[in-house]
């Protein structure tokens, strides 16, 4: 993996010399960019799913008939698809003087694009006239900026991104100024080893820094980075820019827009669930397969109830003959202290169950029960509900074989955990009252 950031910008062109014009033209706009020249480069192409800006040259292989592009089109599909693997959103910027080009490479885009999004839109550009000598570096700018306008709802995520790029850079750039700091009061700086030692340290433990050090400096630099990003504004001319492009992208109309439900469910589990690096079963907010740990032990055995009844009255599951698509789960509660210090002792779950959209109740549910969160799940709508009144402890050595199916982010995990501790604090008295 490279230390630094790949280029977001990929320029492919089947002639050394217009690819380094190209290049220099793209260059003298202070933009970073990736070059290969075709098909002499193929073989160093590698994935990089985050490119924005694919400039390509049409005329990449010798037609057989004039003025068919098929052979053309199929290679330039073939290198996005096969190559580049752009997960999106990008733009494709095709060299070409004629515009009827960039829509019919669109088109044969649509019709199938290897498991690979689709471009945003191709453009055209013409090469001649960005490219000559002396051309001017300021109408390759307009005409990228012009990329961008031309889908502003696209912009406005990409101008995000940039965002978070800085955000990132500022605090990479605090921590080297601290590093380096060198006072009356200190005999000399820190140095940036020491420090990101610190940071570690300050995060998980001195015990625990060994587990996963890159994992501890991330926890410790996490907040200062989320906080650059929630709270930085956009300054100058680029921040004009980027609250026109706001204007353009999003409409009065659209603060209204009903979401149907299957985008709403997607929505949650986006923001809210973790389905792809999910860590292991010991890790906090972790959900498991409760038959995946269950073993030897039935449900009653290790809960003290009926698995039928319990889905019924304590989850609020319809009495329904059939269950298909329920599924019970264990959601890991560790306290975050002791989940980034790696304390010793057994593991806090609580039962939850995951309910197909037609199972669920109506009636209402028990106040131990948090309500639910409809997620999207086995290709469906499922709503995940967690119920105070059963827990359950497990031992590392419990979950060492055990895959987590999902991890729930920081933020629904605790509407989950206030529910759970807000419930099991509830005071009781016996109180008398006359008439």
């Amino acid at each position: 993996m490279p230390i630094v950031p790949a280029a977001k910008i990929v320029v492919i062109d089947d002639d050394p010399r217009d690819l380094q014009r190209l290049v220099d033209a793209l260059h003298r706009c202070s933009v970073s960019c990736r070059p290969f020249l075709y098909p002499q480069d193929i073989n160093e192409f590698s994935a990089d799913p985050h490119v924005r800006i694919i400039f390509v040259d049409l005329n990449l292989t010798s037609n057989v008939v004039p003025d068919d592009h098929t052979a053309n089109f199929d290679a330039i599909e073939s290198l996005i698809t096969r190559n580049i693997k752009p997960s999106g959103p990008y733009f494709v910027a095709l060299w070409t003087s004629h515009t009827g080009h960039g829509d019919a490479l669109m088109e044969h885009l649509d019709r199938g694009h290897g498991g690979v999004p689709r471009p945003e839109t191709v453009v055209t550009l013409d090469k001649t006239e960005h490219t000559r000598e002396g051309a001017s570096s300021d109408a390759l700018i307009r005409s990228i900026d012009d990329i961008f306008r031309g889908a502003p709802d696209v912009a406005v995520l990409l101008a995000w991104e940039a965002h978070v790029m800085d955000a990132a850079s500022q605090t990479v750039a605090e921590v080297g100024r601290l590093a380096a700091l060198d006072d009356d009061d200190m005999r000399e700086s820190l140095g940036l080893p020491g420090l990101l030692g610190h940071l570690a340290v300050a995060a998980v433990g001195r015990s625990h820094v060994e587990r996963n050090r890159f994992r501890a400096i991330a926890q410790a630099l996490v907040p200062v980075l989320s906080d650059r990003v929630a709270s930085s504004s956009i300054d100058g001319r680029r921040g004009t820019d980027v609250r026109e492009l706001c204007d353009a992208a999003i409409r009065e109309g659209d603060l209204d827009v009903k979401l149907h439900a299957n985008l709403s469910a997607r929505l949650n589990t986006s923001s809210l669930l973790a389905t792809s690096d999910v860590g292991s079963a010991t890790d906090r907010g972790s959900v498991l397969r409760l038959s995946d740990v269950l073993e030897d032990d039935t449900f009653s055995d290790l809960f003290g109830a009926d698995e039928f009844d319990t889905a019924l009255q304590e989850f609020g599951r319809k009495d329904n003959a059939s269950d298909s698509g329920c599924r019970w789960v264990l959601v890991q509660a560790r306290a975050a202290c002791d989940h980034a210090q790696g304390r010793s002792g057994p593991l806090p779950f609580y039962l939850g169950l995951e309910l197909p959209a037609d199972l669920v109740r109506s009636k209402k549910l028990p106040d131990a029960c948090w309500k639910g969160l409809e997620v999207w799940l086995d290709e469906g709508i499922r709503l995940l509900r967690v119920n105070a009144r059963f827990g359950v402890f497990l031992t590392e050595h419990d979950l060492s074989n055990v895959e987590p199916r999902y991890r729930l982010r920081e933020p629904l995990l605790a509407d989950i955990l206030y529910h759970i501790h807000r419930y099991g604090a509830r005071p009781g008295m016996i109180a008398f009252r006359g008439k």
